[in-house]
């Protein structure tokens, strides 16, 4: 197996700062490329340092990347760290005002990165070795709770956890690592909102800090957001909870934020680490698919709409809504990617499995939120702040599950 990997500043100009909100920056942002190759085989995976990016941007970058690396289209996978400390990219550039021209200068900013990280990747390869393995962090906390007015978002102690980490390692003929791509269900927004009266600051977060404390001379690391839909840091600075009779009541450390960060990040780095005893070795062979699922689709109010409510009422679209399904597989492990954020109970719904699954979410785009049925029920936040009408969870997980079922009969 042939690798390839990059890593390049993606730089925020100082011309557009102020920016909703944010002032002042606290470490660097990357675009992070990691490129495998079996015979005619090619996956190309890219990590951005940013909250999302719309479907016209991802489009324009894996044409980009597509054509100046010569790989299909579909095998260029697009996912970002989901971090919420740094300025959107608005997709309207042809508004005649400021924050046009801000996302104007910030895209184009994105833009030479990712020319940078793709001109650094054509540089060179490294014949590796792919490893797997598995282990557990305890950084994240349910954030689905009980209010006085209905569910809301906030720390639950009783709330399911999604712990579990997946770490694919990548090492040379001198057993030394190469590149890393690891999928963990805890979201990087230690910082969301941190000063968010005097000036926020821009920020890689946890899973910017994290990567590149496990990035050394010129190995590449890549976090990939699992199953963190009803997930939260377990030390995020600025949240809600509920007081002894169940009124929302916001806490606000920010005069803590940069150091809960770097404490934080090194702890998951060490779990991360921690995974390096218990690698088993993979088979080199790497295949590539796409799918794609037709789901009923749902009102979606705006987020400022948004409120507890037991009474909430979903209003179905006739329009289908598109559900892409991308598969990478390296040996009998498994990588589904999707689109759209899942909870922590995702991976245990589909059907036993005896080949490894990876799932990593916020691939190739963002669609808010994918769960259950009974989270409509109870007006949970991620149902009504979902693009997906009930019924969409169930019918996904039948379809990842006869991808894994085709999967290992081509074997």
């Amino acid at each position: 197996m042939k690798l390839r990997r990059s890593k390049m500043e993606f730089k925020i100009p100082k011309e557009i700062l102020p920016m909703e909100g944010f002032s002042n920056q606290i470490d660097k942002l990357f675009v992070r490329m990691i490129q495998l190759e079996v015979e005619e085989s090619v996956w190309l995976l890219v990590s951005i340092d940013i909250t999302s990016l719309k479907e016209t941007f991802i489009d324009s970058l894996r044409k980009l990347i597509a054509n100046r690396c010569n790989i299909d289209i579909d095998n260029i996978w697009i996912s970002v760290t989901h971090t919420f400390s740094v300025p959107h990219i608005s997709s309207d550039f042809s508004k005649d005002n400021k924050q046009a021209e801000k996302s104007r200068l910030l895209f184009a900013s994105l833009m030479v990165a990712v020319e940078n990280a793709i001109e650094q990747l054509h540089e060179n390869y490294i014949e590796v070795t792919p490893f797997f393995a598995k282990g557990n962090t305890q950084l994240g906390l349910n954030r689905n709770l009980w209010t006085n007015s209905g569910w809301w978002l906030g720390p639950n102690e009783s709330g399911k956890v999604a712990s579990e980490i997946n770490s694919i390692v990548f090492k040379d003929a001198e057993n030394r690592i190469q590149g890393r791509i690891v999928q963990v269900s805890i979201p990087s927004s230690i910082t969301q909102d941190v000063n968010k009266h005097t000036g926020n600051p821009i920020s890689g977060d946890l899973f910017g800090q994290t990567a590149s404390l496990l990035e050394a001379d010129e190995t590449v690391c890549i976090l990939l957001l699992g199953q963190a839909a009803d997930q939260m840091p377990r030390d995020k600075i600025v949240y809600e909870t509920v007081d002894k009779e169940g009124q929302r009541i916001e806490v606000d450390r920010s005069e803590m934020a940069e150091k809960v960060l770097a404490e934080t990040s090194n702890r998951l780095k060490e779990d991360i680490q921690k995974i390096d005893e218990h690698l088993n070795n993979v088979d080199e062979r790497l295949n590539i698919h796409t799918y794609s699922f037709q789901c009923n689709q749902q009102y979606i109010p705006r987020l400022s709409e948004l409120k507890p409510d037991t009474r909430y009422q979903f209003k179905n679209i006739e329009d289908k809504k598109d559900f892409p399904v991308f598969q990478v597989k390296i040996g009998d492990l498994n990588i589904i990617g999707i689109q759209a954020e899942i909870p922590a109970c995702f991976k245990e719904n589909i059907s036993f499995f005896e080949q490894e699954l990876m799932i990593a979410t916020m691939i190739n785009g963002g669609a808010k939120y994918l769960v259950p049925k009974e989270w409509y029920h109870a007006r949970k936040y991620q149902a009504m702040n979902s693009f997906y009408a009930e019924g969409s969870y169930e019918k996904i997980i039948l379809g990842i599950q006869s991808i894994l079922n085709e999967s290992r009969e081509r074997k």
